[in-house]
């Protein structure tokens, strides 16, 4: 995704939606090694991350590219989701972009198929 080498590490957030106690999706956001080593815990100070990102960093966003997809839960997500191993899971992944155009941010999420929908609103102009 950031044009790293097989294996190089990069900073990541790990997290779950979590729904009157109910979790209901399994977050994992990558930046890469530049943007990630310039951010600490405290910097995340906004349920959206990208925001506290542009905030803290100074960055802008110039987009973004979303990929929708299903899968089924194995068995370590069942337990992170409350869920049954092998339910449907829709997998959500956002790769934001900074204003050259480079990834910014990566961001994969699995939602609970039983608790989510996915609705877009464009408008043109």
């Amino acid at each position: 995704m950031f044009g790293l080498s097989s294996g190089t590490p990069v900073p990541c957030l790990r997290g779950r939606v979590i729904r009157d106690g109910v979790p209901l999706s399994d977050v994992t956001i990558y930046f890469p090694p530049a943007i990630g080593a310039r951010l600490t815990r405290r910097d995340f100070d906004d349920v959206v991350v990208f925001r506290s990102v542009q905030r803290h960093l100074g960055l802008r966003l110039s987009g973004a590219r979303v990929t929708v997809r299903a899968e089924l839960a194995d068995a370590a997500l069942a337990r992170r989701l409350d869920y049954a191993a092998g339910a449907a899971v829709l997998v959500s992944e956002i790769v934001y972009l900074d204003e050259a155009g480079q990834p910014a941010e990566f961001t994969v999420a699995r939602h609970r198929g039983d608790a989510y929908s996915l609705s877009y609103a464009f408008a043109t102009g």
